[in-house]
């Protein structure tokens, strides 16, 4: 076929591309834990209990208030959120394909290129996976990808139209609104309008475009910022309080994304950009993109990274590959298709056929799958047969580390043992590392004042033929139950029921408050008993 035939049927052969691409990543479509406890706020919203994690407590323990609002939809409507948070995730990921094709063609000016770098994005395997998962991901990379290309458009043409600003204000609160951090983004944004709008519009016409790019944004993100202190008491989640504490690591936020240059062979790029950084600085709309790269890096870092595979740097991979193609593109420049396909065929195809591996408290995809449904964990069901033997008791409350499906499932009363959706663990909690997310526990008097039933803990399912849990040392109880235990007398006259799961696995946990509830279940299932102490 000549070139003539791809350059006349170019825009086809582009959006074939993009749909192929969402088909590969609904293919490898994933759900993890955490996406259960914004189902779970969802779910209590379409209640009538509010935005609250457990009845009558208002605590703000998401992250994502756009997104846990629109998974409150399938909920009102009875349809499977799991399918509609997948469906959702697959739009939104087109679309950010779509306007980085768009953005990438006002930086790197050839359409071939913007291609090339679109179908390169879109095999990457973490870019890819949090298409879906069930969280924000692919709704806040998206509106990263609309919102710069928005403001780089104005700012290439130099026509700062009242509409365009309008437009970029709208969408940059809704960025805010889906992830508070996202105001990195509109920082880098904001003051580049404003200064560009003070010296390049006429006098008449400046105040009223700075009103078209501030006011909307004000008035949405300030009236839900208002609304969180009147309901939450706190304009920050109390998941920053649980995570970002005096005990995140800058070490371990550089390793993360160390392994995820290493792990994609992308670490030589940040060197070869040395050989242009004169060309680097005299281009003003890639300065843009890398300014708002660089600052979201600096971010990660100083959050520590995060346990989940990549998944903090799916909101600029979009801007990442552009520069990357920017480097390819002036290193080979005429020679260029060739070397690039090799690349793209290299790294695209790097994370489907080897998989990324758990390093340093770092989970993989796989991993985060399969905290839901392995035999030997099975959360989901974990939350199911919690839910089937005690959902009658109201005064039941159950205390676990990983507050997802286990809550979502068993729709019982939970303390959050991470203190993501509890004010006082994420303040005053026990520090225990400095992992993100799981840097505060619950302690001991912390669960006994609060009447908890069960303590489950870091759920571990074991074989129904073995007694794991025969040695109560100190040391073995708080590595099962993850919460520090000073001494035995605490635990005298504690007991370990052993929960069946199915018929191959049981669920030990720790029954420290009496419940007449409890004792019945016991003797009507005839659930295996060990005594503490």
């Amino acid at each position: 076929m000549s070139f003539g035939f791809w350059e006349r049927n170019f825009k086809i052969i582009l959006g074939l591309t993009i749909v192929g691409l969402a088909f590969l990543a609904f293919f490898h479509r994933f759900f993890q834990d955490d996406a259960y406890i914004s189902l779970r706020y969802a779910d209590n919203l379409v209640r009538g209990w509010g935005l609250v994690w457990k009845k009558g407590e208002r605590v703000e323990g998401y992250t994502n208030f756009l997104w846990t609002l629109l998974l409150s939809i399938p909920l009102y409507f009875k349809i499977n959120p799991i399918h509609f948070s997948w469906g959702l995730g697959i739009i939104f990921f087109i679309l950010n394909l779509f306007f980085t094709f768009k953005l990438s063609l006002l930086v790197l000016k050839f359409r071939w290129v913007s291609y090339l770098t679109v179908l390169f994005l879109g095999l990457n395997f973490t870019f890819s996976s949090y298409a879906t998962g069930g969280l924000e991901t692919s709704l806040q990379s998206f509106l990263f990808t609309l919102c710069s290309y928005l403001f780089l458009r104005m700012f290439v043409s130099r026509n700062w139209s009242f509409s365009d600003l309008l437009t970029l204000s709208f969408f940059s609160a809704l960025a805010v609104l889906t992830r508070l951090d996202s105001l990195i983004l509109v920082a880098v944004l904001f003051l580049i309008s404003i200064v560009s709008l003070i010296k390049k519009s006429d006098e008449s016409k400046k105040i009223f475009k700075l009103s078209c790019l501030l006011l909307p944004f004000l008035l949405l993100v300030g009236f839900w910022l208002a609304w969180k202190v009147f309901y939450y008491g706190d304009i920050l989640p109390n998941t920053f309080y649980a995570k970002v504490s005096l005990t995140t690591s800058w070490v371990r936020g550089l390793f993360y994304l160390y392994a995820f240059s290493v792990y994609y062979w992308l670490l030589i790029f940040p060197f070869l950009a040395i050989l242009f950084i004169k060309k680097i600085r005299k281009d003003s709309n890639l300065l843009v993109i890398l300014s708002i790269v660089f600052l979201w890096l600096l971010y990660i870092i100083k959050v520590g990274g995060d346990f989940m595979e990549f998944r903090f740097l799916v909101p600029i991979l979009p801007l990442i590959f552009i520069f990357i193609f920017w480097i390819i593109q002036n290193l080979f420049k005429a020679n260029f298709t060739y070397p690039t396909l090799i690349i793209l065929a290299v790294f695209g195809a790097w994370g489907f056929f080897f998989p990324f591996s758990y390093i340093n408290e770092i989970e993989s995809v796989a991993d985060l799958q399969g905290h839901l449904k392995k035999p030997e964990e099975n959360w989901e069901q974990v939350g199911k047969v919690l839910g089937d033997n005690f959902f009658l008791d109201p005064n039941m409350v159950i205390a676990v580390a990983p507050a997802g499906a286990i809550p979502y499932f068993s729709h019982l009363k939970t303390v959050d043992m991470l203190g993501l959706n509890d004010r006082w663990i994420a303040k005053e909690g026990f520090n225990v590392s400095e992992r993100p997310g799981h840097q505060k526990i619950a302690t001991l008097e912390y669960l006994l004042n609060k009447k908890v039933n069960l303590v489950i803990g870091h759920p571990s399912l074991q074989k129904n033929t073995k007694k794991y849990l025969r040695d109560y040392s100190l040391k073995n109880l708080n590595n099962f139950f993850i919460f520090p235990v000073k001494s035995r007398d605490q635990l005298v006259g504690k007991k370990i029921i052993n929960i069946p799961i199915n018929s191959e696995y049981k669920l030990p946990v720790l029954y420290l408050t009496p419940s007449d509830f409890i004792d019945q279940a016991i003797k009507k299932n005839n659930w295996e008993i060990d005594d503490l102490y």
